[in-house]
């Protein structure tokens, strides 16, 4: 996974979207799914987590209710590779972000110095 931008105090629309806990931020990303994955890759907000210096900070789920514009397919087929935002609802503290799909237990996880 790449991360191409971060864009702080997004604009977030929806039937259900709400004020954020934190901040709306839209996360622009790049994809690749195993060519020899056997089932389709999932992305999803419940995957990120989010650091301040020296301590994790939540990750709101205000993010899910929001009409992200380009938003990232929900599965990508084994060897597609996508580009599209997510909304993520970070604390104003953040300064890292992480994606851990296996929680760390099948090698580091990709993370961004965002702030």
């Amino acid at each position: 996974m790449a991360l191409n931008s971060v864009t702080w105090d997004a604009q977030c629309d929806g039937f259900m979207s709400s004020d954020p806990d934190g901040s709306y931020v839209l996360v622009n990303v790049t994809v690749t799914a195993a060519a020899d994955a056997t089932e389709a890759l999932n992305i999803n907000e419940f995957y990120f987590e989010a650091y301040a210096e020296g301590y994790s900070v939540d990750v709101g789920i205000g993010g899910l209710f929001c009409d992200v514009p380009d938003a990232l397919p929900d599965d990508l087929q084994p060897g597609a590779t996508a580009t599209g935002n997510l909304m993520l609802d970070l604390s104003p503290e953040t300064v890292w972000l992480a994606y851990s799909p296996t929680l760390g237990f099948y090698g580091p996880d990709p993370a961004w110095r965002i702030r």
